[in-house]
């Protein structure tokens, strides 16, 4: 018998593209509040920056959105404002980075840390020395 998966082991993410989605959806005057309840998310949830959030919930919020906008390169646009810093400790890994290469193995290691659902995997070979 399979065991249910505990609510503790869902990955969670920093939530910083919902809030962006959020922000835009309130810019162009959408009924946002109905969104949020569709994706189980909260207000308070998408205004403390400092409240992590289940990946399903945002990925959910940010297709709701996206239905309701009419930008097809949404997610483009939403990552065009998103100030950097906001991913913390692996905005400041990766900056530090001397070449492309690195800032990419290290966003490999980090990213875990932003988004718990998403997993970045660089070959191990050949460095490139592309300057930042």
């Amino acid at each position: 018998m399979r065991k249910k998966a505990r609510f503790s082991s869902l990955p969670t993410a920093t939530g910083t593209i919902a809030r962006a989605a959020y922000a835009r959806a309130l810019e162009a005057r959408l009924e946002v509040q109905p969104l949020l309840k569709s994706s189980n998310l909260t207000p308070q949830q998408i205004k403390n920056s400092q409240v992590r959030m289940p990946v399903k919930n945002q990925i959910q919020f940010l297709s709701l959105v996206a239905k309701e906008l009419p930008d097809p390169f949404l997610g483009i646009h939403l990552a065009e404002n998103v100030e950097l810093r906001e991913m913390g400790f692996v905005y400041y890994v990766i900056a530090s980075s001397e070449t492309l290469g690195d800032a990419l193995m290290r966003l490999a290691r980090y990213s875990g840390l932003t988004n718990e659902g998403v997993s970045h995997h660089m070959p191990r070979g050949e460095r490139h020395n592309s300057k930042i």
